[in-house]
């Protein structure tokens, strides 16, 4: 691929390792490659061997001023938690793992027991059968918390009775804004459960301090501005053959409040969930660390799950879905509020997307249409979380439009109530809505956003009835407008056959059957027109045409939700 990704967990803790640009058929030596953000931006991560005192650079661009070495990649694999880098320092081999760790069966830990934390960790064996000297060094730098390059950032070590921690942050935060994509109000957190030393200064002396055999000075806090400080911790594994256990960092990246949610012109801001649980930093940072075990084999069996069902269908499929899963995950938050008593309401969890790399919208309803499949495979639980907010906006008083809202505003991590005029998107975004929200009851059995939200349901159910047979005059979510497409049609029926499913389900609490009766047939009929219209069976080849009665040359990608809706349309 033309990156790789590296610790990916929330849309401002998100980071890829990309091939030379210059020399794009080149081998890469991924090792000595800086980690870019989505947008390019670099995101300084150096990592740093000595072997029997001859330095190895295992990971950044930048480095010491003296001679170091260059590691040599031997082998890349993803999977889609993990990126795993096999390099060569010399005389051992380094397999650097970075683990973005994902718990889809035990929900509750997933949400209040999981911080937008990543763990690095390396695995050190002899490529010559001796045994060998080595330390490992990492260092992350101020380029995590902050684009503007004149920004001020300072930083505090802590020893625990488990780990030792160092965080980063501007001196004088930003509160809900971006600065080039990167938020401006976040911490960076570099943890171990046990170190040999630990430095925390600039570039130039902590770097130069490991290359040149002189461990480390022991800097107090202080404030920087040049030099690009850092936070850096080093573990000595003594003189090993194969180290029997990885030496791990664990990296995570904070923010409180993370989004800030508008529904009556007041915005009130929500936390990460973990934050019910844990008192204090130091208990969040000890669990991570401690935790290290247990995400590494939750996230190995979900790779092995996800990897051979998907390989099932073909290996480039496989492929796809090993780079796209943290992708998918990693553009979303999961927070939680706080009640007027002051205490975290654990009823009230909530999920938010940024539209990353198209402006940056809150939970894009086309997006979240393209990803909802990813959802309700991991947990479909978190589908719901992902869906309330929208419809929780939807059934406020600023909201008067009649169809579905694209989004809740375009300014992440500003969520608001989007009022302005989209009817042009609305057959798409009624009928993503209606088939989105069936799907998480179906698959999770969870029947409250249809009982809550029936009648808003019903109101774009009503819509498409109206407009979604013939949608002239509507756009896609892929920018096409013409007259009478079959994808766009396609869409809005199977909308109304979901809300047929939904009256249907919601029988036993007073819905009418006879409205089940009416959407089920109106969709039948609909399908039934549809494909008279589309289907163009006199061909030699017969096929689906992009508008009614013309040539095909679209995907009908929305057959793809009736079948994930059994609706035997």
């Amino acid at each position: 691929p033309s990156v790789l990704p590296l610790l990916v967990k929330s849309p401002y803790f998100n980071s890829w390792l990309p091939k030379d640009a210059s020399n794009a058929n080149s081998n890469p030596d991924y090792g000595q490659l800086a980690p870019v953000a989505w947008n390019g931006r670099t995101l300084g991560l150096i990592g740093i061997a000595r072997v029997d005192n001859q330095t190895w650079q295992w990971q950044g661009s930048e480095g010491p001023s003296i001679t170091i070495s260059k590691v040599l990649t031997r082998d890349t694999f993803i999977t889609p938690t993990r990126t795993i880098l096999t390099l060569e320092a010399g005389p051992v081999l380094l397999n650097v793992t970075y683990l973005s760790p994902i718990d889809p069966v035990h929900l509750y830990f997933f949400l209040v027991r999981e911080p937008p934390c990543t763990y690095l960790s390396v695995d050190v064996w002899s490529n010559d059968g001796h045994p060998h000297s080595v330390q490992l060094y990492c260092d992350l730098t101020g380029e995590w918390v902050s684009s503007a390059n004149s920004s001020f950032v300072a930083w505090n070590t802590t020893q625990t009775n488990n780990s030792l921690y160092s965080e980063m942050f501007r001196t004088v935060s930003v509160q809900m804004a971006e600065i080039d994509d990167l938020a401006e109000d976040g911490t960076i957190y570099l943890a171990t459960t046990t170190t040999t030393g630990d430095e925390l200064g600039t570039e130039t002396i902590d770097r130069y301090a490991l290359s040149a055999n002189t461990f480390f000075l022991n800097l107090s806090a202080n404030t920087f501005i040049s030099f690009w400080p850092v936070n850096a911790i080093s573990q000595d594994l003594g003189t090993v053959t194969e180290t029997s256990s990885s030496a791990v960092w664990s990296i995570g990246f904070v923010r409180d409040p993370v989004i800030q949610f508008d529904l009556s012109g007041t915005p009130k801001g929500r936390s990460y969930c973990y934050n019910s649980v844990f008192q204090t930093p130091n208990d969040t940072v000890d669990a991570v660390v401690e935790g290290f075990q247990k995400a590494l084999d939750t996230s190995i069996t979900l790779d092995y799950k996800i990897m051979s069902e998907a390989g099932a269908i073909s290996q480039d499929h496989a492929d796809l879905v090993a780079l796209s899963l943290r992708q998918t995950i990693g553009a979303t938050d999961l927070t939680i509020s706080k009640g007027s008593d002051g205490l975290w309401n654990t009823s009230d969890i909530q999920m938010f997307m940024k539209d990353i790399g198209n402006g940056g919208r809150v939970n894009p309803v086309d997006t979240m249409y393209a990803s909802f499949p990813a959802f309700l495979y991991i947990n479909a639980s978190l589908a719901g979380f992902l869906l309330r907010p929208l419809l929780e906006a939807q059934t406020s008083s600023q909201y008067t439009n009649l169809y579905a809202a694209p989004d809740l505003g375009s300014s992440y991590p500003n969520a608001q109530v989007n009022k302005s005029d989209t009817e042009i998107l609305a057959v798409e975004n009624c009928g993503n809505m209606l088939i989105m929200v069936l799907a998480h009851a179906q698959k999770s059995g969870d029947g409250s956003l249809i009982s809550e939200f029936e009648p808003l349901l019903r109101t774009w159910a009503d819509y498409l009835v109206t407009h979604s047979l013939h949608p002239d005059g509507y756009v896609t979510t892929d920018g096409l407008n013409f007259t009478d497409m079959s994808n766009l049609a396609l869409k809005g029926i199977i909308g109304i056959f979901a809300m047929s499913k939904i009256n249907s389900a919601l029988e036993p609490r007073g819905a009418k059957k006879h409205d089940t009766d009416y959407y089920q047939s109106i969709a039948v009929s609909y399908a039934q027109q549809w494909g008279n219209l589309s289907f163009m069976s006199n061909s030699s080849s017969p096929y689906i045409s992009t508008t009614y009665g013309g040539s095909s040359w679209g995907l009908m990608y929305n057959l793809y939700a009736s079948t994930l809706l059994n609706s035997n349309l």
